[in-house]
């Protein structure tokens, strides 16, 4: 997600490789789209590593509940449509 959501000139991938390669240089172990559960279970998590970070994010919109708002633009689809389309 943050590689689309946020536009480069706010947070380029450069920024976001460089700190993705340090963090993984002192040997955080990166698992993406993985299901704990499914393809991992959660007690192999706790016996085989001192600690672990499950980040969830949201490829979806929160909508604020209000009158009309079916006629409002979504943040996250225009900061995605604008990242996609400018060919970042």
């Amino acid at each position: 997600m943050l590689r689309i959501g946020p536009p480069k000139y706010r947070l380029p991938h450069y920024a976001l490789d460089k700190n993705a390669d340090y963090i993984a240089s002192s040997g955080v172990e990166f698992r993406f789209s993985t299901t704990v559960g499914q393809d991992v279970l959660f007690e192999d998590l706790l016996r085989d590593y001192d600690a672990a970070c499950i980040a969830v994010g949201t490829h979806r919109s929160r909508t604020a509940h209000i009158d009309n708002e079916d006629r409002a633009l979504l943040g996250l689809d225009i900061l995605k449509a604008a990242t996609l389309s400018s060919g970042y």
